[in-house]
């Protein structure tokens, strides 16, 4: 997602469009729209359980190669 979105989703909610217009201008979900509009801070997304990478387990190995 562009980092401006959430600033743009904001100002169009202030200029009066409603979040369905919102939602079809930028092609996201009204609900996300709402969302932006209505949340103070810019949205950071953190994955919950990251995925264990195959390199992982040789990670040590490769850092003493180079």
């Amino acid at each position: 997602m562009r980092s401006e979105l959430w600033m743009e989703i904001r100002n169009d909610r202030l200029k009066g469009l409603s979040y369905v217009n919102i939602a079809k201008k930028y092609n996201i979900d009204r609900r996300t729209a709402k969302k932006y509009a209505l949340d103070h801070k810019k949205p950071s997304y953190v994955y919950k359980n990251p995925r264990k990478r195959k390199i992982d387990a040789y990670t040590s190995y490769i850092d003493e190669l180079g």
